[in-house]
Formats: C-alpha cells, sequence, structure tokens
C-alpha cells in the first residue's frame, strides 16, 4: 500500500513516527497512549503517512489489544485502510460548499429550493427566470 517491501514495511509501521506527519503524530501518539492506558475503548485514527515515492496518503488506522487476566498486554492486532480518495472527495465538497456560500453570500437574486407536489399526471414542475418550466417524473 504504501510501496515498501516486506521488511521495510515492518520497520515503518514499527516506528509510526518515522513515516506521519508531524502535524498528525502527535495527536495519533495519544490516542494510542489512551487506548494503551485502557482510557479509550477503542483505536481509530485517520492520518497521514509518507509512501516510498515521498507521496502522502491517508490511512484509517484501527487496533485492538489482547490483554491478560491481569491486564497486561499480550499483544495488539489492527489493520490499515487507505482512505486518500475519500479525503480529497472530503476536501473538495469542502471547497464546492464554501464557493456555494460565498456566491450565495454576494448574490442580490432571490435563491430558494422548494419540491413542489406532483400535478395530477404525477409530474413535478419548477420554474426558472425567464418563464421557462422545468417537469421531472415525481418518482425521482
Amino acid at each position: 500500500m504504501r510501496g515498501f517491501d516486506d521488511h521495510e514495511s515492518r520497520t515503518m509501521s514499527m516506528s509510526g513516527e518515522a513515516a506521519s506527519i508531524p502535524d498528525d503524530l502527535g495527536r495519533v501518539l495519544q490516542s494510542i497512549d489512551a487506548y494503551l492506558a485502557k482510557h479509550a475503548q477503542e483505536f481509530c485514527e485517520e492520518y497521514r503517512v509518507q509512501r516510498k515515492d515521498g507521496s502522502y496518503m491517508w490511512i484509517l488506522d484501527r487496533g485492538m489489544a489482547l490483554w491478560a487476566d491481569d491486564g497486561t498486554l499480550l499483544r495488539m492486532a489492527g489493520s490499515e485502510s487507505d482512505i486518500t480518495e475519500r479525503k480529497r472527495t472530503e476536501e473538495a465538497l469542502r471547497v464546492s460548499e464554501e464557493r456555494f456560500a460565498l456566491a450565495v453570500a454576494g448574490s442580490i437574486d432571490i435563491l430558494w429550493d422548494g419540491h413542489p407536489l406532483p400535478d395530477k399526471h404525477g409530474m413535478r414542475h419548477r420554474h426558472r427566470s425567464g418563464g421557462r418550466r422545468e417537469s421531472g417524473n415525481c418518482l425521482g
């Protein structure tokens, strides 16, 4: 997933500090510490890591510990999922919403969103500027 060979990826996962972005590292380490101290019920974090080629990706990291009867940690297992595309989509949506909000704030037009009732033929009609009518099936 990150482009490292098996022996390289094992080293990287054991010292995540080398692979994580400093902005994310403190939060992730605190989350791990809280989980291992049993102050949190789960370990689940999203953060950025560097690939072998130098680019960065977002991962969803989940972990679960196995505890001995006396409460000591026996082992911890987890998984990483590449969520880079989801993060890009979320950012694009955030930017789009911000641009739309700026356009609305700077507009002198009246804007509304309505869902008119269907007519006797089951069609919905919306009137737009210029007197044109926009129709659609009520099933949609």
